[in-house]
């Protein structure tokens, strides 16, 4: 089979469009209650407050522990390690009565477990409960890594990102709301994101179009704005991915009862991220597994230390295109795994999407896909990371690097958006 073949066949992608049914009912109700996203296909698209951050979040730029001034040196850290920003004294005892179950809302297989859709009785709002077994958890991250010294997934690293983030007042994290165990599992109990995840989100709708790329647009740019804003408290997270990014409406409970969204608009859907279980303090470091293969930058496979936010920056490129083409552009960036991607390394990604099919085969990427968004793929999936978009990071600012603002697909949004 030629390169060329390889790419017209989709060398075997799965689609995005491959859905459970069970999962889609579990939103549906919410779905059909909520307010639908504005786009600028609608009437008169408003603020979605996207730049909001510079006033109503300044605190978290104000928090930061400090500044990076070379792109090499010392990394703009949390005081603490990640998982240490939760205490295992903490965890107290799982009280069933105290929860109605709803329905199951998908598998945690990485963790040996289940995520549970609940109501909290106390409250009346619904949650979110993973359940993991007690004996694979642990009561702690120290006797988690003795137990398990060489799985990348760490469920006490995400609990302890997550309450970092929660305290710093991040704007796109779900907020935790307790840790229970009993004898035989142990529950992690967060707010719940009503609107699913961004696979369910994207498989839904108008086929791959430049009207839907519209449409589309602003949910994008928050996605950029959320993963620069988390390099800047300087967590990497590792594992960028459709199922990784939700959406939820701004009503979601928190653990003050109070809305904690990332926008100011209540019309718009905000973007939440999830599952730091492989997440990082650390910027440069070298690949210990985790992460899907077909997000992953291709120098992870280096056996070197590399960047970590410039490889989240690709994992992005990557969702943004399946995000607009409701497909996968391939199966892996190992070398030699996957002609695809292959064919970009040698013929570029702009090539590539000339000959890739959508829509089931009726079209190419490149015709449903406008030239500013070509371009802004083209950045964030450059194979070499020294050539590659950056998220418009602090620590990038003195190197003069380009980011993701200067390019017109997401400056004119952001303006837009911002007006």
């Amino acid at each position: 089979m030629s390169q060329d073949d390889a790419v017209t066949m989709k060398c075997a992608i799965p689609s995005v469009k491959t859905l459970s049914r069970s999962l889609s009912k579990v939103f549906e109700g919410a779905r059909r209650s909520a307010p639908v996203l504005r786009t600028r296909s609608g009437a008169g698209l408003k603020s979605s407050g996207l730049n909001a951050e510079q006033s109503k979040h300044r605190h978290v730029e104000e928090l930061l522990v400090k500044t990076v001034e070379d792109d090499h040196a010392a990394d703009l850290s949390p005081s603490i390690s990640l998982h240490e920003h939760f205490d295992s004294a903490e965890v107290r005892a799982w009280n069933p009565d105290g929860f109605e179950l709803i329905q199951k809302l998908q598998g945690a297989v990485r963790n040996q477990g289940e995520v549970l859709l609940m109501r909290d009785k106390a409250s009346n709002a619904q949650v979110a409960v993973k359940r993991m077994p007690a004996a694979w958890v642990g009561s702690s991250h120290e006797e988690f890594r003795v137990w398990h010294p060489d799985e990348s997934e760490r469920p006490w690293q995400d609990i302890g990102c997550t309450r970092f983030l929660n305290n710093i007042g991040y704007p796109y994290a779900c907020q935790l709301l307790g840790v229970f165990r009993n004898d035989q599992h142990t529950y992690v109990v967060s707010s719940f994101a009503s609107e699913g995840d961004l696979h369910m989100w994207c498989s839904t709708g108008p086929k791959p179009s430049l009207q839907s790329e519209l449409d589309k647009q602003p949910i994008c740019v928050e996605i950029l704005r959320a993963m620069q804003q988390l390099h800047d408290l300087s967590v990497v997270h590792g594992d960028v991915s459709l199922e990784n990014i939700l959406l939820s409406q701004p009503t979601s409970l928190c653990k003050d009862g109070k809305d904690n969204g990332s926008l100011g608009n209540k019309n718009t859907l905000q973007v939440k991220v999830i599952d730091f279980g492989v997440a990082s303090a650390s910027r440069h470091s070298k690949y210990r597994g985790g992460g899907r293969t077909n997000y992953l930058a291709p120098e992870v496979h280096s056996g070197e230390s590399y960047d970590g936010f410039l490889a989240d920056a690709f994992s992005v490129g990557v969702v943004l295109y399946a995000v607009m083409t409701r497909d996968y552009p391939w199966v892996s960036t190992r070398p030699g795994s996957c002609p695809c991607w292959g064919y970009v390394q040698t013929f570029g990604l702009r090539s590539y999407l000339e000959k890739r099919r959508v829509n089931d085969g009726a079209a190419s990427a490149a015709e449903v896909l406008s030239e500013p968004l070509v371009r802004l793929l083209e950045g964030l999936l450059a194979p070499d990371p020294a050539t590659r978009l950056t998220l418009g990071e602090r620590s990038f600012e003195s190197f003069g690097r380009r980011s993701v603002w200067d390019e017109p697909w997401v400056a004119q949004c952001s303006a837009e958006l911002a007006s």
